[in-house]
């Protein structure tokens, strides 16, 4: 069942409960200065970095909360679900596009953690928010 043209991978299925469901649900937004809010960025920066770094594709759609999960005891989040699309051009300035488009989608993530307002009115604050910045 090898093939040398291809290689395989394989991930252990991670159980978990969407971060979104789980603010909506609870009717709440984390708070910058409580130690999970910093550990949750945390992962996300991590994981991030990896998809950046380490993956040779593009994201066709970008990621958002519904994307992120969270572990059954609360400290491990998960990116689930993202879909891939064709691979990634070598060029720098391709790579530095992609490394911007990156950083937005995490900072658009962290501002809805904080706000947990829905995609449209989280998009709509957020470019606010980062034009100021």
């Amino acid at each position: 069942m090898s093939d040398t043209d291809f290689n395989q991978y394989f991930f252990e299925i991670k159980k978990g409960k969407p971060l979104k469901k789980l603010l909506t649900d609870l009717c709440k937004t984390l708070q910058p200065y409580v130690p999970l809010y910093k550990c949750w960025a945390k992962e996300l920066l991590y994981a991030f970095r990896d998809i950046t770094y380490k993956s040779t594709f593009c994201l066709q759609k970008n990621l958002t909360l519904k994307n992120v999960y969270v572990s059954e005891i609360g400290i491990k989040v998960y990116l689930k679900k993202i879909k891939f699309g064709e691979q990634r051009d070598n060029n720098l300035d391709y790579h530095m596009h992609f490394e911007s488009q990156m950083l937005k989608m995490y900072a658009k993530l962290l501002i809805e953690m904080l706000t947990n307002r829905n995609d449209s009115q989280a998009s709509e604050s957020t470019e606010a928010t980062l034009e100021k910045l």
